[in-house]
């Protein structure tokens, strides 16, 4: 049974590979590891689903740059809906120091919805 501990060690190609080598790859393991194929090995079909998912992750940019970066976990994270594995996602921080706030300015100008209420009428006459 083939090394499941990478994707890449799965499909036996390397990191920086084109797409005829992932897709012959693909190719090959999938025929050794068909489950009709292989009616009397019984982890066939656990392999040949690994393959396929190997395939997928590997071959779609998004789900590899998540792989690359976070390894099966962060695919896993992305699958849940966790924000913080996409490319270009920011933290909350992050976003209002690059607008020059912090935390806790915004807690001394909102404290309340009248303070609320208040500042974005006056921002709306400011226009």
């Amino acid at each position: 049974m083939p090394d499941t501990a990478s994707l890449y060690a799965l499909l036996s190609v390397p990191r920086a590979f084109d797409d005829a080598a992932l897709r012959s790859a693909y190719r090959r393991l999938s025929l050794h590891w068909h489950p009709d194929k292989n009616g009397g090995c019984s982890a066939a079909p656990a392999v040949f689903a690994e393959v396929a998912r190997a395939y997928k992750v590997l071959s779609t940019p998004e789900l590899r740059d998540v792989y690359d970066r976070f390894g099966d976990a962060g695919l896993q994270r992305l699958q849940d809906g966790d924000p913080s594995v996409a490319k270009d996602w920011v933290p909350p921080e992050e976003a209002l120091r690059r607008h020059g706030l912090s935390a806790e300015k915004l807690q001394k100008q909102w404290r309340s919805l009248d303070d609320f209420v208040t500042n974005i009428f006056a921002w709306l006459t400011g226009l």
